[in-house]
């Protein structure tokens, strides 16, 4: 993913998706997204998102960017306290995230401090909206019957 600059003079807000908790009853999430300058936000190329979905898709990683991002910087050894996981596994995970820069890492001796970087997370979740929107779609007939 690529780190462009935002126009932070703009914030937005999407619903992503939503839970149903019963037949009649759903939480909706919001994710907030930055405006992107026009070479920005929804430029993202199809293997990036590729990319990313393998990565969301362990639920070890997605819990890993909820802990790192309520927490804004951790240390790992703050991390395997939430998680019943081991430090190698950890580091496993860290280095999938930072590669894909949804987590930056700065080490500070042996230690080593998480911060989520939310832009590129905003930058998926965009790329799903760019997909979900109607962008004045046009009935086009293939004429298969």
């Amino acid at each position: 993913m690529r780190g462009k600059k935002p126009n932070s003079s703009t914030m937005g807000s999407i619903v992503f998706f939503r839970k149903h908790i019963d037949g009649s009853q759903y939480i909706i999430y919001h994710i907030y997204v930055r405006q992107y300058i026009s070479e920005g936000i929804g430029k993202m190329k199809n293997e990036e998102f590729v990319k990313a979905s393998k990565a969301l898709s362990d639920a070890t990683r997605v819990r890993i960017l909820q802990i790192v991002s309520k927490a804004g910087t951790i240390c790992a050894c703050k991390v395997l306290e939430e998680l019943c996981i081991t430090q190698g596994t950890l580091s496993h995970h860290m280095k999938v995230l930072t590669d894909l820069r949804l987590v930056s890492v700065e080490k500070t001796g042996k230690w080593c401090n998480y911060t989520l970087i939310r832009e590129n997370i905003c930058e998926i979740a965009h790329f799903i909206q760019d997909i979900c929107i109607d962008k004045e779609a046009k009935s086009s007939s293939c004429g298969c019957k």
